[in-house]
Order: C-alpha cells, then sequence, then structure tokens
C-alpha cells in the first residue's frame, strides 16, 4: 500500500517533497497516511460488494444451490484540484529578510490542504458543494444505501450508525457501535468539538486516552488503538436528524450552531488500496513553474492534484450521526 507520505519519499523534486512536507505540517495526520491507488482515464466503475453470498450446508449428494454475493457498480471520477502561486518579482528583489517565494508558496500550499481536507468530508454535498469537486465521505456512505441517495439514513443503511434519533449526547457505546461497523477499522475521524466531548466521556470512565507520536512529530490521541485524527472541516451545524435520518444535500455550511443543528458526525474506517477507502489518482501530485505573469510583475508556480476519493468496500467507512458534543 503506497501512502501520500511513499509519494513523497519517490518524488525526485526538492519543490514537491517541501511541498509534501507543508501538507503534511498544516493537517492533522490523515493525509500522510491516506492510501492511493493509481487510476489510468479520468475515472472508473467499480463494484462494491454490499452482501454476502450465502453457503450451503447439506447432506452428500443434496444438490448444490447457487449462490453469489451481491455488488452494486460505484462511479469515481477524477477531479482537478489546482492553485496558482503568484510569487512578486519586486518582494523578491527588496526583501533581504525573507525568501518571499518560499513563504507564498507555503501559505498557499497550508490554504490548497484545507481545501482538500474540506472536500474530504463534503464533496459534492451541502449547498456550496459542486459536481467539480471529488465525492467526499458524507456523499459516498450515503451511496452505500444506493447511488442516488443523498441523505444518511441509518434506517436503510448499516453504516450509518443513529447516536440519537435527532441529536443526543455521544456515548462511548454508540461509539464502539460505530467501531463495529467496521471491518478492520484503522482510524476514527471527529471535529474537535467532539474529540473535547471523547476526553470528557473517557476522563470519566476512569481512563484517560492513550497518546503516541507519529513520523512528523505530532501527538495523536487513540481510542481503542484507533488513531483520532481530526478534521477542522467537520461540521458541528448539521440539521438535526429526523428520525434517524440526517440530510446533508439541503444543509448550508454558514448555518448558526443553534437549536435544530447541533449534529456533529463521526467517521470510522480502514484505509487502503485494495478494497478499502483511499484516494484515486491518475498522476502524483505536481508543481510546475508556468512562468512569468502577462498581467503582473511576478512568477507563477502552478501546483495541482488530478484525483478523487473512493470506497471499494461497503464495510471500509461508516459514520455516528445524531451527535451534539456539547450534550
Amino acid at each position: 500500500m503506497l501512502t501520500l507520505a511513499d509519494y513523497q519519499k519517490l518524488d525526485k523534486d526538492m519543490i514537491v517533497q517541501a511541498i509534501y512536507d507543508w501538507i503534511f505540517q498544516s493537517d492533522s495526520g490523515f493525509l500522510s497516511k491516506l492510501a492511493v491507488r493509481e487510476v489510468k482515464g479520468n475515472g472508473i466503475k467499480y463494484d462494491v460488494k454490499t452482501a454476502r453470498a450465502a453457503v450451503s450446508f447439506q447432506d452428500p449428494m443434496d444438490d448444490i444451490p447457487e449462490t453469489t454475493p451481491t455488488f452494486v457498480q460505484r462511479s469515481a471520477a477524477l477531479y482537478v484540484a489546482i492553485k496558482d502561486t503568484l510569487v512578486s518579482k519586486f518582494a523578491v528583489a527588496t526583501n533581504s529578510t525573507q525568501n518571499p517565494e518560499f513563504v507564498q508558496i507555503k501559505s498557499d500550499i497550508e490554504d490548497f490542504t484545507a481545501a482538500i481536507n474540506n472536500i474530504l468530508v463534503l464533496g459534492q454535498t451541502t449547498t456550496a458543494g459542486s459536481t467539480k469537486q471529488p465525492k467526499g465521505m458524507l456523499k459516498l456512505i450515503s451511496e452505500l444505501e444506493s447511488e442516488a441517495t443523498t441523505d444518511l439514513d441509518a434506517i436503510n443503511n448499516t453504516q450509518v450508525i443513529a447516536n440519537s434519533a435527532t441529536s443526543g449526547a455521544l456515548t462511548l457505546d454508540k461509539l464502539d457501535e460505530l467501531i463495529d461497523a467496521v471491518n478492520g477499522a484503522n482510524f476514527l475521524m471527529m471535529s474537535k468539538m467532539s474529540r473535547r466531548k471523547l476526553n470528557i466521556l473517557a476522563r470519566a470512565s476512569g481512563s484517560i486516552l492513550k497518546v503516541e507520536q507519529d513520523g512528523f512529530g505530532r501527538f495523536i490521541q487513540m481510542y481503542n488503538d484507533l488513531p483520532v485524527y481530526i478534521n477542522t472541516n467537520i461540521p458541528n451545524n448539521l440539521p438535526d436528524s429526523i428520525a434517524s435520518v440526517l440530510t446533508t444535500s439541503t444543509y448550508d455550511p454558514s448555518t448558526t450552531r443553534a437549536a435544530g443543528n447541533y449534529n456533529s458526525p463521526i467517521f470510522c474506517g480502514r484505509v487502503g488500496d485494495d478494497g478499502a477507502f483511499c484516494a484515486n489518482q491518475a498522476i502524483p501530485l505536481t508543481q510546475e513553474l508556468v512562468g512569468t505573469s502577462q498581467k503582473k510583475d511576478a512568477e507563477i508556480r502552478r501546483v495541482k492534484w488530478y484525483h478523487g476519493f473512493a470506497a471499494y468496500d461497503k464495510y471500509s467507512l461508516a459514520v455516528l450521526t445524531g451527535c451534539c458534543p456539547t450534550d
């Protein structure tokens, strides 16, 4: 399994290696562990196993019934994430205390990373979504019920666990149920507010969360031996569920967090490049020197990533809904 961290080591472009460093530094740790699958073409159709095949138990010489697992087809297109950095030639010529190119590119890469993390969660959902974006985890989990489904329906989708039919206090029992919904889970992902609630629950149970240090020096909390990654783009103001169904397609991210909008989802999954949740890419993240701007006294550097996300196994992603982290 190749991760984004592996692609950093393999890339010979020193600027790209620095860009990966800045991406990992501005991330909570998840992107460096994200598995990547190389895809040829601008997208793929793939099969997701949604039900196991039946096995026959019988007497000798009985007829053997034909049984097959259930597969459904899903699509994972590749999309263009791209950012131009304009470096002022005047700033380069006159700034003797800083490296303006370094400062500007690093700043833009932090914004690039924030956008990737946002789409990782909310891609093609909410009123701010776009079909030009990759499908995020909310969308991918919704489609495990059917490709036309746009909400998180705990009644008809086994990968949606309802903590409450509307919005209620998080419990460790429900968090454990979320983990059990994923085969071979290797990560949890939540908002900072949900992580604070998890800490409160852990202290109340008499077991403070273990902390480990990753390869980039970050301290990552662990729950049930799973790393807890923080994604600041996970909303705390989703609308409260209605009868265990959470609507995401009409959610407005600018909504004020108040009564009726107290929902904060928690994700659990298994990352891997074979039968799990991963990123698809045509080519690794690249940078190129475009040249001098035609309208500004500046050099242009471009960073781009042709990518998308996919869940190749129904049981590689799950979400806990109906959580109010302040209850």
